[in-house]
C-alpha cells in the first residue's frame, strides 16, 4: 500500500472504532482500499481529509456515505469476486488438461 492508502485506512479504522453503528459500511470501504486497491485516489484523499473530531464523526461518515455510496462499494466487491471466481475456473480447467 502507498502512503495515501495507509493514511486513509488509519482514518477508516479510527472512525470504525469511534462509531460502531457504521461498522459494516466502513469495513467495506477498508476492504476496497486494502484487499482490492480499487478506490480512486480522489476518494482516498477525501477520506484522509475528513473531520475526525468526536463531535463531528457522525457527520463525517454521513458525508462519506454520500460521496462514496454503498452501492459503489458493492459493485467493486462484486466485480472483484466475479474476477476471482473466473480465475479459479481457469486454473481448474488448466489442471485437468
Amino acid at each position: 500500500m502507498n502512503k495515501g492508502e495507509r493514511e486513509a485506512v488509519k482514518v477508516i479504522d479510527y472512525l470504525e472504532e469511534k462509531c460502531p453503528a457504521h461498522r459494516d459500511y466502513l469495513k467495506d470501504v477498508r476492504k476496497v482500499i486494502v484487499d482490492y486497491r480499487a478506490l480512486p485516489e480522489a476518494y482516498e484523499k477525501l477520506i484522509r481529509n475528513l473531520v475526525t473530531d468526536d463531535n463531528k464523526i457522525t457527520e463525517s461518515i454521513e458525508f462519506l456515505k454520500k460521496e462514496i455510496p454503498y452501492e459503489y462499494l458493492e459493485s467493486i466487491i462484486s466485480r472483484a469476486n466475479s474476477i476471482s471466481e473466473q480465475s479459479e475456473t481457469i486454473i481448474i480447467s488448466e489442471e485437468l488438461i
